[in-house]
């Protein structure tokens, strides 16, 4: 008889399920006010159509009905604060944390379209729903 050991491999975590409903529902939000979207905060309220400016992970979460709006950012339904925005953002995506950094900061996006972006004040809604184009059609990669 020989003492053999075996091993069982661990199998590796499985990549998240990239919630692509939700990131259309965001892109038809913000291209249906162009108001509506602002790549350099969180949220805020009193966009110019009088209602809240958010980025895409925070539209993403507030649309997911996960999270609402509030005062100095994201916060619970029940009004609680939320200490870390950009992971709430990034679960209701079902996106990583390296897919989020392509997808949050202006700075993460291909260089065509954060320039275009900067560029173009009036067509940042459109510009936007682009990059979440893109970003899907990549599956997160680019």
């Amino acid at each position: 008889m020989t003492n053999e050991q075996t091993t069982t491999p661990i199998p590796a975590a499985a990549p998240p399920q990239m919630n692509v409903g939700l990131l259309r529902y965001v892109k038809s939000h913000i291209t249906d006010d162009r108001r509506r979207i602002d790549m350099t905060l969180w949220v805020r309220e009193g966009s110019a159509s009088g209602g809240w400016c958010a980025c895409i992970g925070a539209w993403a979460a507030i649309l997911s009905g996960q999270y609402r709006p509030g005062p100095y950012g994201l916060v619970t339904l029940d009004g609680g604060r939320v200490r870390d925005e950009w992971g709430a953002c990034r679960d209701v995506l079902g996106i990583t944390e390296e897919m989020a950094g392509r997808l949050f900061p202006l700075d993460g996006w291909p260089r065509t379209y954060a320039d275009r972006y900067r560029r173009w004040p009036a067509g940042r809604a459109q510009i936007t729903a682009d990059r979440i184009d893109h970003f899907i059609a990549t599956s997160g990669a680019k």
